[in-house]
């Protein structure tokens, strides 16, 4: 009987052995499984880090974060390796326990890569309308140069008519002793817009830039397109003049420019 007893106590522990074995193995089995997911997760993240930088345009860019990326997946295929080798074997604990030190380093990895794509990211793009206000900048810079040398031309060109018409009157001399220097580039006043006819056709080698000052009579400098013909007009500008007028100011200055009429 006492026999029976100690054998019946030695199958029920057995038995108890066996059940925690089997719970200790669902649960590792539980284990790897969401070892698994957050692995894949990661890798997703990591994976997918340079074909996200090439959607944004700033993968060849100084911004992008190329030396953590490249960490971050030497980190990854050693989370495979771990993870890979502990569902290989299934009763190896210590090979459990080494897969979720790697795959939560892995993890880990991962969270950096996305919180350093998101700051390189705004980085770059702040970096370029930085650029692009410093480059809008010095294109108004230039116009603004541009606009003002051609002002001066101008002026030039008024007081050369403001000469030529005083020595007319034989006031050449007096003109000379009376203008005082501090008024050499003040606005035009001796000339008048009736002074100039806006009905003369002018051909358009004799209103080119090149040809400053020395233009036809009542021809007005600063407005020379209005004295093109119809035709010559829409070859040289490319529309006509009600089109051009109807245009913003910038636009009827650089295309001006352009056509060497500014």
């Amino acid at each position: 009987a006492l026999k029976a007893v100690e054998a019946a106590e030695n199958a029920y522990r057995a038995f108890r052995n066996a059940l925690n074995e089997a719970r200790l193995r669902r649960q590792r089995e539980r284990e790897r499984k969401a070892l698994r997911r957050t692995l894949d997760q990661a890798s997703k993240t990591i994976d997918s880090a340079p074909a996200w930088a090439k959607q944004r345009n700033f993968i060849h860019e100084a911004e992008y974060p190329k030396e953590l990326i490249s960490q971050a997946t030497k980190t990854e295929m050693e989370a495979q390796a771990k993870l890979a080798s502990a569902e290989a074997h299934p009763d190896d604990v210590e090979a459990l326990e080494a897969a979720k030190i790697a795959v939560k380093a892995c993890a880990d990895a991962a969270k950096e890569v996305s919180i350093a794509l998101d700051e390189a990211d705004r980085a770059y793009r702040k970096r370029r309308r930085r650029e692009a206000d410093e480059k809008e900048a010095e294109l108004r810079r230039r116009l603004e140069e541009e606009e003002e040398n051609a002002r001066r031309k101008a002026q030039s060109f008024y007081d050369h008519i403001n000469r030529k018409n005083m020595a007319a009157m034989g006031l050449g001399d007096l003109v000379d002793r009376t203008k005082p220097e501090s008024h050499a580039h003040a606005p035009p006043t001796a000339v008048k817009a009736d002074e100039f006819d806006y009905t003369l056709v002018v051909p358009y080698a004799q209103l080119t830039a090149d040809k400053a000052p020395n233009f036809p009579a009542g021809v007005d400098p600063a407005n020379r397109e209005k004295f093109l013909s119809d035709a010559e007009f829409s070859s040289i500008l490319g529309c006509d003049k009600s089109a051009f007028t109807a245009m913003p100011k910038w636009k009827r200055d650089a295309m001006k420019k352009k056509a060497q009429l500014f």
